[in-house]
């Protein structure tokens, strides 16, 4: 998670979202480095079942990241 947690870009990972628009900024203005005529941004569109085949695990990154995070009540120690 280390992507969505401290931003790091050398990840095994890749990341999917529902929201075409997203996608696209990130293809185009968001990523690494801007788009140009000689270097497109891509954006796919993936199709995935209810339950993914055998063998492919998705993540919710927030929630995993989320999870190792204390209650917002929670005292701070120092």
């Amino acid at each position: 998670m280390e992507h969505i947690a401290r931003g790091a870009i050398a990840s095994p990972y890749i990341s999917l979202t529902r929201s075409y628009g997203v996608a696209w900024d990130y293809a185009i203005s968001l990523g690494r480095r801007r788009a140009t005529a000689r270097t497109p941004g891509y954006v796919y569109e993936v199709e995935i079942e209810d339950r993914p085949p055998l063998g492919l695990t998705i993540v919710d990154p927030v929630k995993e990241v989320a999870s190792q995070l204390p209650a917002p009540l929670a005292s701070v120690s120092r």
